[in-house]
């Protein structure tokens, strides 16, 4: 047996333990990395059903309030008005990844739009104008 200096020397317990704690720590990171996209997907939707629910319910007071009676409608988001349904995405987006919220309102037509528009009650109809 040759003995001598083992100064320098690392034991392979200590090789194991060092990796088995950056295998860790790398485990740990991509859970958390997922777990932030996911949650920031989530956020996405719930910021979508709010808008959507938003639109729908100033269409519903619009149409409830009587003839003459119009709102101020602002928003970022592609929306689409067709029977009793409101659909909002964002530009771009797949249909699968957009929202759809119900409201109370008898239409005038079919209505498409993003940005600023008016919604009017017209002798008990909702029309939306600058769509």
């Amino acid at each position: 047996m040759v003995e001598g200096s083992k100064r320098g020397q690392i034991g392979i317990e200590a090789v194991a333990v060092i990796a088995a704690a950056l295998l860790l720590f790398g485990i740990v990171s991509a859970l958390a990395i997922h777990s932030n996209a996911k949650a920031k997907t989530v956020s996405g939707i719930w910021e979508k059903e709010a808008e959507c629910l938003k639109i729908s319910i100033a269409i519903s007071q619009v149409y409830s309030s009587g003839n003459g009676m119009s709102a101020l409608l602002e928003t970022d988001k592609n929306v689409f008005l067709k029977g009793k349904t409101v659909y909002l995405n964002d530009a771009g987006k797949r249909v699968e990844e957009g929202v759809f919220c119900a409201h109370s309102a008898d239409l005038n037509a079919e209505y498409g739009f993003t940005g600023k528009v008016r919604a009017e009650n017209e002798d008990g109809r909702v029309a939306v104008k600058g769509a």
